[in-house]
């Protein structure tokens, strides 16, 4: 297996559409795993803290606006 490299973060809203396609059947573990080269137990933690109510859209929202704003205030605030 080679190495990766630093870590990676992965969005909310990228793990919550994972947990989703997983929970309805539209994609497996394995093939999770092997298309978005992440590993069976970040997957098994995502499901677990997804079944826990824990990773929810409210959070991917917060994400994407905080994104928004870190966009807005590289573009207009740092110039």
């Amino acid at each position: 297996m080679k190495s990766r490299g630093p870590y990676r973060r992965h969005s909310t809203p990228f793990k919550l559409q994972l947990c989703q396609d997983i929970r309805n059947g539209v994609i497996g573990r394995r093939d999770a795993q092997r298309t978005y080269g992440v590993s069976a137990n970040l997957i098994q933690l995502w499901l677990t803290q997804f079944d826990r109510g824990e990773l929810s859209d409210e959070e991917a929202e917060a994400s994407v606006i905080a994104a928004t704003i870190r966009l807005f205030t590289q573009t207009f605030i740092a110039t």
